[in-house]
């Protein structure tokens, strides 16, 4: 009797355990499915902006950049007047997109390069003096 119990709570533990599975696995394929690889290799550039960035401009401003050969997506960000885009890298030259912009609208833009001490840092994004700048010490401190 008790042998009979176990193994029908073994068979009913296991039926449970690969139902969630399925369940688990019907909810994620539709999010990570098959996907393009390609963009792996995309390489990012900001383009800021001296004047204001108004909400024609936005269209003219994608249209501009995204004639661009190799330029992949563009993204204009009006609230801190930049504009972000895509390439494969080799492809673009910052300057020309910049000089593209300046030719073909009334903008005045300049691309953003970075200054010595932000290349140093090996990541501008981080803020040194916050939690991910004092995480990132520490881990480069762990000596193997």
């Amino acid at each position: 009797m008790k042998r009979k119990l176990i193994l029908r709570l073994l068979l009913a533990t296991l039926a449970i355990v690969i139902v969630l599975f399925t369940v688990l696995v019907v909810h994620i394929w539709p999010k990570i499915g098959p996907t393009d690889q390609g963009h792996l290799n995309w390489q990012l550039a900001r383009v800021d902006f001296i004047s204001e960035i108004q909400g024609a401009d936005m269209d003219l401003l994608k249209q501009v950049v995204g004639q661009v050969p190799g330029v992949t997506r563009v993204h204009v960000d009006t609230t801190h007047n930049t504009l972000v885009y895509a390439y494969q890298p080799g492809a673009v030259n910052q300057q020309m997109v910049a000089e593209r912009i300046n030719q073909k609208t009334t903008l005045k833009a300049r691309p953003f390069v970075l200054d010595k001490a932000a290349l140093e840092t090996g990541c501008p994004a981080i803020n040194r003096n916050g939690f991910s700048g004092k995480l990132v010490d520490i881990i480069r401190s762990i000596k193997y």
